[in-house]
């Protein structure tokens, strides 16, 4: 059977199809876009976030990021569930009323209609789905590859925090060895005795958080024998307490004790003086009730005074 249809009514029909596809196109790619926009976002705003970490310890800054992180948390949980619901969304259907298109019989002279035209409807609009179906899937599986990225920069930052709250906790292991580390960095100073017979290395090491420098001595590579050249430089100065006396309260009700916590060297006084660093000395009770005694009379010895002592003795040092 032969079907006559006017041209004109032929093309006004192909408009608005033509029309409907892109409108639809354009408002499903517009969504995409808008959806990969926001992801990015989200990724700049939480590499911002990892910028910011420092090795210092900033209480302020950690509560602010961790308030910044549950934030991002919490948008993204938003987000994941908007991409679930376009997902569950019904495939376009191009007899949808919304659309408000014409149906086909309306360009027809005719009621009848050939079978061929009606199945080339069907096909084309079976791939038009697949079309829609199959870039559907492409967005949704780079949005899931970015969203698992994402995830993965959110549990680096969340053990990144949790590793500084290890460190503030007095009782963590990380806090403790981070307070008893000393600087890479040392001095090592070497002395010979006259007749080339003894030789003492004094290695100087500064802790940060406990503000004192130590002494390694080492004469002919025998510790022991170098603290007993140190200590007779001073017989009320031997090392075995720290001389700054707010390292007591750095572990909480735990007493600082030298003997517990093994530091490279002993906290001579006198090496806190001519490193730079500067305590008020111990007054004893006779100097306390002793009204001629002024405190800014003290005077430590210098580092040629110290050094001419260590050198004495080591010059009478018999192995």
């Amino acid at each position: 059977m032969n079907i006559n249809v006017s041209n004109d009514k032929i093309k006004e029909y192909q408009l608005k199809m033509l029309q409907s596809n892109r409108v639809n196109k354009k408002r499903f790619t517009l969504d995409r876009m808008k959806d990969l926009i926001m992801l990015s976002e989200f990724n700049n705003e939480i590499d911002g976030l990892l910028n910011q970490q420092t090795s210092d310890i900033d209480i302020d800054g950690l509560e602010s990021l961790d308030n910044r992180l549950q934030s991002i948390l919490y948008e993204k949980d938003l987000y994941a569930s908007k991409l679930l619901q376009l997902e569950s969304s019904p495939p376009f259907d191009i007899n949808d009323p919304s659309l408000n298109l014409s149906k086909e019989s309306a360009f027809l002279e005719t009621n009848a209609y050939h079978s061929e035209h009606q199945s080339n409807k069907i096909i084309e609009r079976l791939e038009w789905e697949i079309e829609i179906q199959s870039y559907k899937n492409i967005e949704y599986s780079q949005i899931d590859i970015d969203i698992k990225c994402m995830d993965s920069s959110i549990q680096q930052q969340q053990q990144q925090q949790q590793q500084q709250q290890d460190s503030m906790d007095i009782s963590s292991p990380h806090f403790k060895s981070y307070i008893l580390t000393p600087s890479n960095i040392y001095v090592s100073l070497k002395i010979t005795s006259n007749n080339d017979d003894n030789q003492i290395r004094l290695e100087f090491y500064y802790y940060p958080t406990l503000k004192i420098v130590t002494v390694l001595p080492m004469l002919n590579d025998n510790e022991e024998d170098g603290q007993q050249v140190l200590e007779s430089i001073d017989i009320n100065d031997r090392g075995l307490t720290t001389p700054n006396q707010s390292n007591h309260f750095i572990f909480g009700n735990e007493t600082f004790s030298l003997s517990t916590h093994k530091l490279k060297g002993r906290p001579f006084k006198w090496a806190q003086y001519i490193t730079g660093l500067s305590f008020l000395p111990e007054i004893s009770m006779e100097d306390l009730h002793n009204k001629n005694y002024h405190l800014y009379n003290f005077k430590p010895k210098t580092t040629n005074e110290i050094m001419k002592l260590v050198i004495n003795q080591i010059n009478q040092y018999n192995v």
